[in-house]
């Protein structure tokens, strides 16, 4: 008796598996440009905050 592999997936499901992990991960990697350049504004910010409330 031959046992059957619980993985056993076709070309099309690995191809369409990895194209949602490739978006995933672009989109990832956009999300954290985007974060981190909002923390290097708001950063920019807070320097020039302290200036305006001393005058």
């Amino acid at each position: 008796m031959l046992k059957r592999s619980k993985f056993e997936t076709t070309q099309s499901q690995i191809m369409h598996r990895a194209e949602d992990l490739i978006s995933a991960a672009s989109n990832r990697y956009r999300i954290t440009v985007q974060v981190a350049n909002r923390a290097k504004r708001r950063r920019y910010e807070d320097f020039d905050s302290p200036a305006e409330d001393v005058m």
